[in-house]
């Protein structure tokens, strides 16, 4: 009462005429934005097979929900657009299917301030407390703004009371040597980890009294350069990506098998701890998603500022002893 309706619904079809359009489902061009969903796939549950890297949780089972489209007007295309409605069905279907933990690696900013953002708050909150009731964790990345999220600034999901919200680090301090080095047998990258208590929150990580945990998202080092070097501040994970047809114009004939990819974000952090998650909630089916974002929290690694890392850096080895 005293709110304006919540209808997030757009039809985006109607917009032919004056600009871009979303590429139909099933359309050969619908898996050209296959690369994040598989990469945060791959940070999860990529299997234990001896060839590149390997998942939080490798024997983790993986439901996927495409909820983005590429925005194009036919020839070019101009980024990714979600809706808060296939959002909302496809976490009522995961809770349909009994799925024990849904990582959100999507957001979006709204100010409490107004009318409309406080409606879009409430559907959100709604929708997200009732998975919660009944079983699920969700875990989402904090957002990549840089920005304070206290007071009437929001991002949602994951600043929501039932979600587990995820900020992203990076390192200032390696244990070893970490060069990426080129031969002839191809990428080579020597071996080296992130010292103790190096973490750093990432650059575009956003923050605030909403944070509960961290994880590596990545980050661009203390020297950013266009050399092979930066990339052991990026999270590598197994990815896809669409093959063009350059006759075809947005046409993709399928997706390159065999690919690892290089990634940043709070999107690149969120499956860290969605991975801890989904093996902490296998060894004690009985818990609730309350109790295992306490025990999340309660066996991460404190490295900083509650405003910045939350309860610390989630540690997988403890929260699954």
């Amino acid at each position: 009462s005293g709110y304006p309706v919540y209808n997030g619904m757009v039809n985006v079809t109607t917009w032919t005429d004056q600009g871009p359009e979303c590429i139909a489902f099933g359309a050969a061009g619908f898996l050209g934005d296959a690369f994040h969903g598989t990469h945060v796939a791959g940070t999860v549950a990529a299997p234990a097979d001896g060839v590149g890297t390997i998942g939080v949780s490798p024997t983790t089972k993986i439901g996927a929900y495409k909820v983005f489209d590429l925005i194009s007007d036919g020839e070019q295309i101009f980024g990714l657009g979600a809706f808060d409605f296939p959002i909302f069905a496809a976490i009522d279907d995961a809770v349909a299917r009994g799925y024990k933990v849904i990582n959100m690696s999507l957001g979006g900013g709204l100010d409490r301030s107004t009318r409309e953002g406080n409606a879009a708050w409430l559907g959100w909150s709604r929708v997200t407390s009732w998975a919660y009731r009944r079983g699920v964790l969700i875990v989402a990345a904090a957002g990549n703004d840089t920005t304070n999220n206290n007071g009437t600034v929001a991002f949602i999901p994951s600043d929501l009371p039932s979600v587990m919200t995820v900020a992203a680090t990076g390192t200032n301090q390696w244990v070893g040597d970490p060069q990426l080095i080129e031969t002839e047998a191809g990428l080579h990258m020597d071996e080296f980890n992130a010292a103790p208590g190096s973490d750093v929150l990432s650059f575009y990580s956003n923050f605030g009294a909403a944070v509960d945990i961290a994880a590596p998202g990545g980050d661009f080092g203390p020297t950013p350069d266009d050399s092979f070097n930066t990339a052991v501040h990026i999270i590598m994970s197994p990815c896809a990506a669409p093959f063009p047809d350059p006759s075809a114009g947005l046409s993709f004939d399928g997706l390159y098998p065999d690919l690892y990819c290089f990634s940043i974000g709070t999107s690149m952090a969120a499956p860290h701890v969605a991975g801890v998650a989904a093996a902490v909630r296998a060894l004690h089916p009985n818990w609730s998603p309350g109790d295992t974002r306490s025990w999340l929290k309660a066996t991460a690694t404190p490295v900083g500022s509650r405003q910045g890392f939350g309860a610390g850096l989630v540690n997988a080895d403890l929260a699954t002893r």
